[in-house]
């Protein structure tokens, strides 16, 4: 089990603040106002890039983006052309992976993989401490890219896993995710993408109790510029969230199955005050099924002190989504 936060401290608890995505997918869960790790993998070998936020992104990003944002980017298939088989061994982690990266048709490019992996048992702090701890793993997925002619390009991603704790029934999870994404670039340099995904997983704690998470959403974002110099985005979010959860303890919820929907409208321009300097500003409005309308402002100016130095200062509000 992983926690992951920024500016403050590290805790199942306490890392309720940081927003984390996976291509423009949100992979945060509304039981716990978190992320369960174990239930994101991504290949090394396909990420292009790890977006990092640092302050609150919730103009852009909205609910939940209060001490930041992490935005993982997986490359083009067409960057993955061909196999691959990467492998790691060792006393923590073992894990193997295959990948093939092919063109289909003209203007097309497909890659698909597969991938097994085992943590085996950390290390016990007693002798007599009967926990076995390690995770197993099954994964594997695909994504599509297609490009019309300058202007137009299309993709289609997804992922399926299992996993689960094999020495003792602690943990099981299974799940999968579908991703499509059209991007439209105009003859004056502005692009449009619109997005829709759908991401179900299912956590069970034999015993004990069993999560179900379903997820819908449609994003649109515009960016373009009003002539002085600037970047001016605007967009728009629907999301909807079902998350059930089956307790069979005395801890348990009068209604165990909620809907969360979240909708959204945000504008933000990003402009040169001078070579070095730069000034953000912007709002979201949203409104989510607890806590009605919140607007999230957001005014941000910095500084390239150097090629390796930026300082920056903003005035911010961003909320976090309730939880149970």
């Amino acid at each position: 089990a992983y926690t992951i936060s920024a500016r403050g401290f590290n805790s199942p608890e306490s890392s309720n603040k940081l927003l984390v995505l996976v291509d423009g997918r949100s992979v945060y869960s509304p039981l716990a106002s978190s992320v369960f790790w174990e239930n994101v993998d991504v290949p090394l070998a396909d990420v292009a890039r790890i977006e990092v936020v640092s302050g609150p992104g919730g103009t852009l990003y909205g609910a939940n983006a209060v001490n930041g944002v992490i935005n993982i980017v997986t490359k083009d298939a067409g960057q993955t052309q061909g196999a691959l088989v990467d492998a790691t061994a060792g006393t923590t982690d073992n894990k193997i992976m295959a990948r093939y990266g092919f063109a289909p048709w003209q203007g097309g490019s497909l890659r698909v993989y597969g991938q097994v992996s085992h943590a085996n048992n950390t290390t016990r702090q007693l002798a007599v401490d009967p926990a076995r701890t390690a995770w197993a793993r099954n994964q594997g997925g695909f994504r599509l890219d297609q490009k019309y002619g300058a202007a137009d390009s299309f993709t289609l991603q997804g992922d399926i896993y299992a996993n689960s704790t094999p020495a003792m029934e602690i943990e099981k999870g299974r799940g999968f995710n579908v991703t499509g994404r059209w991007n439209h670039v105009f003859a004056s340099g502005s692009t449009i993408e619109l997005q829709v995904y759908r991401d179900e997983n299912t956590r069970i704690l034999p015993g004990l109790a069993r999560e179900q998470l379903d997820t819908s959403a449609i994003q649109m974002q515009h960016n373009t510029s009003l002539g002085w110099n600037d970047v001016f985005t605007w967009g728009a979010e629907f999301r909807r969230s079902k998350e059930s959860f089956y307790s069979e303890t005395v801890f348990a919820f009068a209604n165990p199955t909620s809907n969360v929907d979240v909708a959204n409208l945000f504008f933000q321009d990003e402009f040169r005050l001078l070579d070095d300097v730069k000034l953000t500003t912007g709002i979201k409005i949203e409104n989510s099924s607890f806590s009605n309308v919140d607007f999230m402002p957001d005014a941000r100016l910095a500084w390239e002190a150097s090629d390796t130095d930026l300082i920056w200062f903003s005035v911010s509000r961003a909320v976090r989504t309730p939880s149970k």
